[in-house]
């Protein structure tokens, strides 16, 4: 089997359970990114959205001689984080402990 390099690439970002919109992990990327890139001595530039990828934002970068697109595509889910937050922290804790009987009595742990 031969050897392929990798030119381009998809990215599935799902964020974990906070109400920040697409903005901050596009700041956050570009950001720290950026930093990566200075510690790493590679050449990484943000661009912007990609509609015919559905992209957030696409990512051009050089490292080690070998140029690479990603596009990332955010999958987020402010909106029911924020419903589910303003139910109030009572009604959070609820919840929790609602899915923590199911995942146990279902026995989703142990198999």
């Amino acid at each position: 089997m031969q050897a392929q390099d990798v030119t381009r690439r998809l990215i599935f970002y799902v964020p974990g359970f906070d109400p920040f919109p697409l903005r901050r992990y596009r700041e956050l990327y570009r950001k720290e990114a950026k930093r990566q890139a200075a510690l790493a001595g590679y050449q990484i530039s943000q661009l912007p959205p990609d509609p015919a990828l559905g992209a957030d934002w696409g990512v051009d970068s050089v490292f080690e001689g070998q140029r690479t697109f990603a596009a990332f595509i955010v999958l987020g889910w402010s909106d029911l984080v924020k419903h589910a937050v303003s139910a109030g922290i009572l009604r959070t804790y609820v919840a929790l402990v609602q899915s923590l009987w199911i995942y146990l009595y279902s026995r989703a742990f142990f198999d």
